[in-house]
């Protein structure tokens, strides 16, 4: 069993808090870092690209930028779950990132300083079509990056 992904998916705020304030803390006493949030990115795929994303807007004065690769956002929904610990964490997780979505131009809010990259695989082999999630971004102003997969519909000498 992958210990991390049920730390995650049933403690997220104590994950988060373990990585800001131990790990992080760790990590620069021992290492060379800027601890500067503008020099710092949390990174991750599926669960951990979901990880990213909430850790870096809960602890954005650890996190200033973050980077999810086919994030998993399917498991921040409480009907994605049938496990009643998981399905109060994904309303958490939720309010969270909805925070950050409502932010920018036309509102009262001011969106996180942070910046984002994000990647995903084909839509429909994949996580879905992030596309939306990354138009958002654009509107609410975020400094931001997306990449998405495109099947190849031609064979290796460019002929179907």
């Amino acid at each position: 069993m992958n210990r991390r992904e049920v730390e995650f998916l049933e403690r997220p705020v104590d994950y988060a808090s373990f990585l800001a304030d131990e790990l992080v803390p760790l990590i620069d006493g021992a290492y060379r870092t800027d601890p500067d949030p503008e020099q710092r990115v949390i990174v991750g795929t599926s669960y951990g690209g979901l990880a990213a994303v909430y850790i870096g807007l809960l602890e954005g004065d650890t996190f200033g930028n973050m980077a999810m690769f086919s994030p998993a956002f399917w498991a921040m929904f409480p009907d994605a779950h049938t496990d009643p610990v998981r399905k109060a964490t994904a309303t958490e997780m939720n309010a969270v990132v909805t925070e950050a979505t409502t932010c920018g131009p036309g509102t009262d809010v001011a969106c996180p300083p942070v910046r984002i990259f994000m990647t995903s695989g084909i839509p429909e082999w994949d996580v879905g079509d992030l596309q939306p999630t990354a138009t958002a971004l654009a509107q609410q102003g975020f400094d931001h990056r997306f990449i998405q997969c495109r099947r190849d519909t031609t064979g290796p000498s460019g002929a179907p």
